[in-house]
């Protein structure tokens, strides 16, 4: 981390087991950034987000109990401060489109790099 730069505290929620246990990993290899916590589901990514009091919250679009957009708009609502970073392996143009109407500021359809993960992240904390 260089001198100066924030810790980013983040949420990780995705339904795939896999998927959340690979955005884990990501997150915690970056120096400026720290796991706050992770889901499984809609209600859970609420609970833990609203809990953790994270920066950046990556939400799946597609997750039980009502997706990414009923978790962004309801994690915006309680902490307005925390960005929200969507990610979907279904329709990408009509997930960006709806999570951002419910308070994502940046969107990545499933197949993305490390690194594009780490700057949407990044990014997030510009807004």
């Amino acid at each position: 981390m260089e001198a100066g730069e924030q810790t980013v505290r983040v949420v990780v929620a995705d339904d795939d087991a896999d998927i959340r246990a690979l955005l884990e990993q990501i997150v915690e290899r970056e120096p400026s950034f720290e796991l706050a916590g992770a889901a499984s589901d809609t209600d859970e990514a609420i609970r833990v987000a609203t809990e953790a009091k994270p920066d950046v919250v990556i939400l799946d679009w597609m997750m039980p109990g009502g997706g990414g957009s009923k978790a962004a708009a309801a994690i915006t609502a309680e902490r307005p401060t925390t960005r929200i970073v969507g990610i979907t392996a279904g329709d990408a143009a009509m997930a960006s489109y709806e999570m951002g109407t419910h308070g994502a500021v940046a969107f990545l359809a499933k197949g993305f790099s490390s690194a594009e993960l780490i700057e949407a992240i990044r990014s997030a904390m510009r807004w």
